[in-house]
């Protein structure tokens, strides 16, 4: 999954770039780092020009090894074991497309980005068990 160019409430639009391991005999054609660039839509605005960014790169904002499923995984277990610390502020952050910070979202609001991240089984009540409540 991507950002979306198409802008929308308290969203900056944004896409992404993949850096793949390719193109050589032997290649394994992995996804190595994806770099996802945003649109300040409040600059743009500001200053009637479009002012595109690099918000952040894969690997080195989530400290992760790889882009493997295990490493996904990695994250969300540590960001479920400190719902309330700053990883899961920073995952909020990249959600919105830097529109919004991390002290923009309590515990109640992580937990639920948490579990869409978890599962895609809306209607499985107990997907989401292992987060924890708010306590």
């Amino acid at each position: 999954m991507g950002p979306s160019l198409t802008t929308s409430s308290y969203l900056n639009p944004g896409y992404r770039v993949y850096s793949i391991d390719g193109d050589y005999e032997g290649s394994s054609f992995w996804t190595l780092d994806h770099r996802t660039v945003i649109m300040n839509l409040t600059a743009s605005n500001m200053y009637n020009r479009t002012i595109f960014t690099d918000e952040y790169d894969a690997r080195d904002a989530y400290q992760m090894e790889n882009l493997f499923p295990n490493d996904w995984d990695n994250v969300v277990q540590r960001a479920k074991s400190d719902i309330d610390g700053p990883l899961m502020g920073l995952i909020y952050q990249y959600y919105t497309k830097s529109y919004a910070d991390g002290s923009q979202c309590d515990h109640n609001c992580r937990r639920g980005l948490l579990c869409s991240y978890l599962t895609a089984r809306a209607n499985d009540p107990h997907a989401c068990d292992s987060i924890p409540t708010f306590v």
